[in-house]
């Protein structure tokens, strides 16, 4: 299994950035209150990361801002630059992926979580994967890592029990490990 941890080394710099503006103040009739996010749990904020993922590769890369809440701080950073290397190939030419990823089968590994940690292994397919140019031709399939069914297993952290759940770590198994045989399908 090949694993990808990611480090909260950001936190102290990505603090700061709501001070940047403080001295206005938007007139009280017209501050808006967002609603509240729901909270999300574990499984549910791995199934957030892949639609957002999907939505900034069907964008071309221009947002990857998307998935920022769903990760540790570290792996915003490496999703960003991961990001912009994909602009720079694909997206700046128009070039967008139409992806579909899939998600199944999400379990929690209760001996591996507690209140601020959760290992959740799910079954990833990606039935749909293909370039596109601005005009929506078909390019093909693109060169990538991604396969057509993965088994994965992600490490989510947070803060405490009111906080939200944060991917901090992924690893994929090997290639030849099928959802069926893993999950019993």
């Amino acid at each position: 299994m090949k694993t990808r941890k990611i480090y909260p080394a950001l936190a102290a710099a990505l603090l700061l950035l709501p001070l940047a503006g403080c001295g206005t103040t938007a007139p009280a009739a017209a501050t808006k209150t967002a609603a509240p996010k729901p909270k999300l749990t574990a499984e549910e904020t791995v199934k957030e990361y892949f639609k957002q993922d999907d939505k900034v590769a069907r964008g071309g890369w221009k947002d990857p801002g998307l998935v920022d809440d769903l990760l540790v701080p570290e792996g915003v950073k490496d999703y960003h630059e991961t990001a912009a290397e994909n602009y720079e190939k694909q997206g700046k030419y128009g070039r967008h992926l139409d992806i579909i990823t899939e998600v199944s089968n999400l379990t929690l590994d209760k001996e591996s979580s507690t209140d601020t940690k959760a290992v959740v292994e799910f079954c990833e397919k990606v039935p749909t994967l293909r370039l596109l140019d601005k005009n929506g031709k078909d390019l093909g399939k693109p060169e990538s890592d991604v396969r057509d069914e993965a088994v994965n297993r992600y490490t989510l952290v947070r803060e405490n029990t009111s906080s939200p759940w944060k991917i901090a770590e992924y690893a994929r198994y090997e290639k030849g490990v099928t959802c069926a045989d893993y999950f019993g399908e």
